[in-house]
């Protein structure tokens, strides 16, 4: 998690807090997954 957020590929669930018990929404799985692609091609 430390990493990714490093990258840029996370962040937080408002004030930079991390929800690990939450259920992850449709949009906030695309986002990460688009970051990594980003990264990727970089």
């Amino acid at each position: 998690m430390a990493a990714m957020k490093k990258l840029g590929i996370i962040e937080g669930k408002g004030a930079n807090r991390f929800a690990p018990g939450d259920k992850t929404t449709r949009a906030e799985a695309v986002t990460v997954l688009l970051r990594m692609l980003a990264y990727k091609d970089k």
